[in-house]
């Protein structure tokens, strides 16, 4: 069997990965003293050095110090690339030094908050990370085959359906808070979808809750999408109207309570006091209406 890390050896190699970088900063300053040509890409190529030999060493024990070997890998890359970039565009002048300082600072910052991250047992992805799509796909395939598991053992097939049919709308949403350009409204919508995972958990703890949620969870979720749908449209407008800003606000008020309703439905899972939904979704379809989304 292979020897598995502990947690502070898995939180200071993740950290190693990430402040290895601080290296291939020494590595480019010697060079330049030297007047080795293209000593800004040669020192952080050097810097993929470190993360390299944490990935196929301390990675092989622990899953999370290889995704962050990875990133921090991937950023040392990325940042002889970019070195590539500015030498091709400007060479032997003096200008080529302004980008370089922009980018090294801003490359520092981010491996500090990668650093942190790593020492609350967090997983961290730099900008444009290759490794993040297939980080979160592989966290979300596991989370459903954990849920399934669970239903194979205590629930009906109707629940299973339930529950495939929330996942597919959870992927919706989070596709459609994709293409919001208010930070606010995204925001919003990120925190409902905080809400619907933390209930996804509890049905992982109690499959049984699912039953009880099918009705809840088939309107609350059509009508998330109902609305961010419209939103985008409307937001898509090019004439902006005193009655478009309007209707762009009131969204703002409707996600919250939709907000407030997950957090509620929630709650009540946890304290096994589900009661009656039809007045609640009553009142929330009364809502959409008057302020025009029903």
């Amino acid at each position: 069997m292979q020897e598995q890390m502990s947690e502070q050896d898995e939180k200071k190699w993740a950290r190693r990965a990430h402040l290895s970088s601080i290296l291939s900063y020494v590595v480019t300053f010697i060079l330049l003293t030297k007047s080795v040509p293209y000593a800004f890409i040669i020192g952080m190529a050097s810097g993929i050095l470190l993360p390299l030999y944490i990935l196929f060493t301390k990675g092989r024990k622990s899953e999370f110090v290889a995704e962050h070997a990875k990133e921090a890998g991937f950023m040392a890359s990325f940042m002889a690339l970019f070195g590539t970039g500015v030498e091709a565009l400007w060479g032997s002048s003096t200008l080529k030094w302004f980008p370089l300082a922009g980018a090294s600072f801003y490359h520092s910052l981010t491996v500090i908050t990668a650093s942190i991250k790593a020492s609350y047992k967090k997983f961290f992805s730099y900008p444009l990370s290759i490794f993040r799509r297939s980080r979160e796909k592989k966290a979300n395939s596991t989370k459903e085959e954990k849920l399934y598991s669970n239903l194979d053992k205590f629930s009906s097939g109707i629940d299973k359906e339930t529950l495939q049919k929330a996942l597919e709308k959870r992927k919706e949403i989070a596709q459609l808070s994709q293409k919001i350009q208010d930070p606010n409204i995204q925001d919003k919508v990120g925190l409902i979808l905080q809400s619907l995972d933390s209930m996804f958990e509890n049905f992982e703890k109690d499959p049984k809750d699912i039953k009880t949620s099918r009705q809840f969870l088939s309107y609350y979720l059509d009508a998330t999408i109902k609305i961010i749908r419209k939103y985008i449209d409307l937001s898509e407008q090019k004439v902006i109207s005193p009655e478009l800003t309007e209707s762009l606000r009131k969204v703002d008020s409707i996600l919250s309570s939709i907000k407030e309703a997950f957090d509620k439905h929630h709650n009540k899972l946890l304290s096994n006091d589900i009661m009656e939904l039809d007045t609640e979704i009553e009142v929330m379809e009364k809502t959409m209406k008057l302020e025009g989304f029903g």
